[in-house]
């Protein structure tokens, strides 16, 4: 599981134990939108930026600019 946070991170959760297993950190600012794929995740920021991060190794693949402002509601499909 992941959450984002006011803290500029994503925590990554342990679903079976429920414990922290990692904290993902590039953002300049508030994490407002998550979404999962089943081999990245993407985290939408007040920093107006998306990063693309790899599931399974957590490291960041490449932050996406474009937006002129808060980035808020992400969806996935696996059409693009």
């Amino acid at each position: 599981m992941f959450s984002g946070s006011y803290d500029k991170t994503v925590q990554v959760w342990d679903i079976a134990t429920l414990e922290n297993k990692a904290c993902l950190t590039g953002h300049s600012s508030a994490v407002r939108a998550l979404v999962a794929s089943p081999h990245r995740v993407f985290s939408g920021s007040d920093d107006a930026t998306i990063k693309v991060w790899d599931a399974s190794t957590l490291t960041c693949l490449k932050t996406l600019s474009g937006h002129d402002d808060n980035v808020r509601v992400l969806a996935a499909s696996d059409r693009f």
